[in-house]
């Protein structure tokens, strides 16, 4: 099929990986600032819930997403995005 041929698709790719990226270093910065509680569980919350949408399976590139997260994330991020999304596979 030539895929990887395909400039258009190939950008598009990178940029489902470049901002599942952005988002664990989002996640991985909230880790280690020192602040408040609540604010670092609201933001890794929100991360874990914008990755955990990028993998879904009608998600546009969710394997390019989901390579990027089994690949860059840590592991605690891992756990939480895809034990939510098998269990709501699971429903």
């Amino acid at each position: 099929m030539d895929l990887n041929l395909r400039d258009r698709l190939n950008v598009k790719r990178r940029d489902t990986w470049d901002e599942c990226q952005m988002q664990i270093a989002e996640y991985c910065s909230a880790h280690v600032t020192q602040g408040a509680q609540a604010l670092k569980q609201v933001l890794q919350a929100k991360v874990t819930s914008e990755l955990k949408r990028k993998i879904a399976y009608e998600a546009e590139f969710s394997s390019v997403a989901e390579a990027c997260i089994e690949k860059n994330a840590p592991e605690p991020l891992k756990r939480s995005i895809f034990e939510m999304a098998n269990a709501e596979a699971g429903n």
